[in-house]
């Protein structure tokens, strides 16, 4: 089967992909012009199929050699990639996939820009210029700097100074095609190659979590033909909140929860409801995360204080480094693995999210719940009581303001639906085409 040939459209400063062959983008609205945030979740029941889930050294290794081999065309839609090593390490390799004749199409969110901005070395890959924007665009990566540069602050980190990258032009290619123009709040992670080879989980393009003792995330790698090109879907929208407020309620003895964001309090009347119901719970989550850090010490301490005495069916893990992850393992049967934190409605990220009973990814979690429960600060039944000194009162003023902007970004998702559906659309009639 021949593949699709890809023309460029400008808007603006930078370019999107269009299938020349099918004309599937028009610029133009289909209708039933507003949708939810498109969210994604795949249910995989036959344990026969190649599941494995990866951390995240791992993972980049693996990556790597996926692309190496690659024969057709990768699809990668990212929501953060850095301008650091590992960022570099997989442009070359796209590169290397492009030049003997591998077709590439990469769907690179604006709405990561701020926490590329934000976290880490700040610097990033594919949004290095963004003064060149206007600022009241809802596009604009002028504003997202800002609102990046101010995290820095609020959080108190080192403030950087934002490079031009160099490594850019690896990805200027005939056989590549970049679509970063856009602001669409999509969430995921996910990776296609040839239709067989499918990633999906929470890491990022970066080398906080390549590192030795690196960010704590997995991603789930798929490979079958039928079910692989299912994750790449765009178009597809689920109440993921009330999906993972199921997964929640079906426990019937133990549930771990591996958990980066937390905050929502539709989930933490769910957690609580859980324990005080003769249920237990095992949370794992970070001491101090890079983001959201004081909404997280709210809900612990809500969560700590609204079990009615149930304690003993309650372990919180405080892990030293940063918990990424978002994953659940419900049993000892069944795992939830995805982009989905506990931060945000559904309504504010689109996510993408796996659940599955491979044994390999029961026992990958159960690993890491006994793994942390030995290194890692550790709260059980009276020692519940230290959470007061982990997440102190004080925490409660600057948790208001990052519930404050969590409010904004669902209010200018609401406001300016029309551009980010126009967007969305874009963005999804290009890997439909592209998946010709």
């Amino acid at each position: 089967m021949a593949l699709p040939q890809f023309t460029l459209v400008k808007r603006k400063s930078l370019v999107c992909a269009v299938n020349s062959t099918s004309g599937v983008v028009h610029g133009k609205l289909r209708s039933g012009t507003w949708r939810a945030i498109l969210s994604y979740m795949l249910n995989i029941e036959d344990r026969k199929i190649d599941q494995q889930i990866l951390d995240a050294p791992m993972f980049t290794k693996v990556l790597l050699e996926d692309i190496a081999l690659a024969s057709h065309r990768i699809l990668i839609r990212s929501f953060l990639v850095r301008n650091d090593i590992v960022g570099q390490r997989t442009a070359m390799a796209l590169r290397t996939a492009a030049e003997r004749g591998v077709k590439v199409l990469i769907i690179k969110d604006r709405a990561g820009a701020m926490y590329e901005y934000s976290e880490e070395n700040g610097q990033s890959f594919f949004h290095d210029e963004p003064d060149k924007d206007d600022w009241t665009d809802i596009h604009s990566l002028r504003s997202l700097h800002i609102q990046g540069r101010f995290l820095r602050r609020f959080y108190g980190l080192e403030p950087t100074s934002l490079k031009k990258n160099p490594h850019k032009g690896l990805l200027c290619h005939k056989n590549i095609v970049t679509i970063d123009d856009y602001k669409i709040n999509d969430h995921s992670k996910v990776i296609l190659i040839d239709n067989e080879i499918a990633y999906s989980g929470g890491i990022n393009f970066g080398q906080e979590f390549d590192a030795p003792k690196g960010w704590l995330d997995f991603m789930l790698r798929i490979q079958d033909k039928e079910i692989a090109p299912k994750l790449a879907k765009l178009d597809e929208t689920q109440l993921l909140d009330k999906e993972l407020l199921n997964f929640i309620k079906k426990t019937r003895q133990h549930i771990t929860v591996i958990m980066a964001y937390l905050g929502n309090p539709v989930y933490l009347n769910a957690l609580t409801g859980l324990v005080n119901s003769g249920r237990s719970l095992h949370l794992i989550t970070s001491k101090c995360p890079d983001s959201n850090r004081f909404s997280n010490d709210v809900f612990l301490r809500k969560l700590t204080t609204g079990i009615n005495g149930n304690r003993q069916r309650l372990k919180i893990s405080l892990r030293d480094g940063m918990v990424h992850a978002k994953a659940l393992s419900r049993d000892h049967e069944k795992v939830r693995i995805g982009s989905q934190n506990m931060a945000f409605a559904d309504d504010v990220y689109g996510e993408s999210v796996v659940e599955t009973n491979h044994p390999q990814a029961i026992q990958t979690i159960a690993q890491v719940a006994e793994d942390n429960t030995k290194k890692d600060i550790v709260l059980a039944g009276k020692d519940l009581e230290s959470i007061y000194e982990l997440c102190p009162r004080i925490h409660i003023i600057p948790a208001h303001i990052e519930e404050t902007g969590k409010s904004l970004k669902l209010w200018a998702e609401r406001k300016y639906r029309q551009e980010i559906a126009k967007a969305r659309n874009k963005c999804t009639e290009a890997i439909k085409g592209f998946l010709l």
